[in-house]
């Protein structure tokens, strides 16, 4: 993982270190340009397909389209070789990708299935697990939350037959933030409590970002607020140090709703704001609309109409240029939608049915999942 290099700006009230970011990646560079170096290398080898998934690794942080170019050249010669486990690799990298960050479900729902295919062929259960994981993730930011409890359910049963705790708490976190989106906020308490119970049982060691966030979530909805915000802050000064930017601006946002509904409004406007700066920066779509949501609301009850009015204007552009990609993302789809079922576990015809659903759907969940609320992350 590299570090990009960072400026102390000053502390939030709750403490947090806030830094500036930089788009030019200066330490750790010496580690990108040996692996660039080792590229020159004529050979076409399972062992430059590695590299290329290394270089995909160390850019994917602060230049996603970077990290999706290596990733995808890494593809071409994992094919060109017949290297099955490069394909693998890259393919599971390329759908993660187009997930997390360009939005472009589509294409990660195509990577998946076929990384699905080659995770079966070499009987790779923890392979098969993680994109599990990643299809549930891409019907969950299409609204599909039957589809998306499925899989996860199947990754979840995957993980529990490895005994890897730290899946398993992952696992039940989104599995929770499923059924609270489908409003059945009792079970999805049940889900998250899990999290904390493997959490305190493994002594918090190699928590997710993932777990860490619901934790802070669960405190919230139990409605104490103190331990909520002492969670955030370990998360956020985790994600500060790794520059993990995609999960530091999703907890500012996340922190801003905490403050808006205490009606703190100017410390949920300092968070959003945050949130905000550090999503444009890097390009993040799914952030950009998280933070502009609840900026909207801030400034709305703070009494600024003039500030609402451009933050909605700005959330609405953004909207345009994602209705735009919607369309095109409907045009490229086939008729017949992808099938990923793991017949050991759920029926096929119940998969077809969600699968049917969300590409006639598609146009429209991709807007209503940007105007809602911002959901869990994947």
């Amino acid at each position: 993982m590299f570090f990009g290099p960072t400026r102390l700006v000053a502390q939030d009230a709750d403490g947090v270190t806030q830094e500036e970011f930089e788009h030019v990646i200066q330490e750790n560079q010496s580690v990108i340009d040996s692996l660039i170096a080792l590229l020159m290398n004529d050979e076409e080898t399972p062992e430059k397909v590695q590299i290329y998934i290394q270089l995909c690794e160390q850019y994917l942080q602060n230049d996603h389209s970077h990290a999706l170019q290596y990733a995808q050249e890494g593809l071409t010669l994992a094919v060109k070789i017949e290297y099955t486990q490069g394909r693998l690799d890259c393919y599971m990298s390329i759908a993660h990708i187009h997930l997390a960050y360009t939005l472009e479900l589509s294409q990660a729902l195509s990577s998946y299935e076929k990384a699905l295919d080659l995770a079966r062929e070499l009987k790779d259960r923890r392979s098969e697990m993680s994109i599990l994981r990643g299809i549930a993730g891409v019907y969950s930011q299409l609204g599909n939350l039957e589809a998306a409890k499925d899989y996860f359910s199947m990754s979840l049963d995957i993980a529990k037959e490895l005994k890897d705790d730290v899946e398993i708490s992952k696992l039940n976190s989104y599995l929770g933030g499923v059924y609270e989106e489908m409003g059945d906020t009792l079970t999805a308490l049940k889900y998250y409590n899990e999290v904390l119970e493997t959490e305190r049982r493994t002594k918090f060691q190699n928590t997710s970002n993932a777990a860490l966030n619901t934790i802070a979530h669960y405190y919230f909805l139990n409605g104490d607020i103190a331990e909520a915000i002492r969670f955030y802050r370990i998360a956020m000064k985790r994600f500060q140090r790794v520059q993990d930017n995609r999960w530091l601006s999703y907890t500012h946002s996340q922190l801003a709703h905490l403050y808006f509904t205490e009606k703190n409004y100017e410390r949920a406007e300092e968070h959003a704001i945050n949130g905000l700066s550090i999503a444009q920066q890097f390009d993040l779509n799914k952030e950009i609309t998280d933070n502009y949501k609840i900026l909207i609301d801030i400034a709305d009850s703070m009494g600024k109409p003039e500030l609402a009015e451009r933050y909605r204007k700005s959330y609405e552009n953004m909207l345009s240029d994602i209705r735009q990609h919607a369309d095109l993302l409907n045009s490229k789809l086939e008729t017949t939608p992808p099938m990923v079922v793991n017949t050991e576990t759920k029926s096929t015809n119940a998969m077809n049915r969600f699968g049917m659903a969300a590409v006639i759907s598609l146009p429209v969940v991709i807007l209503l999942m940007l105007v809602a609320w911002p959901r869990r992350k994947a």
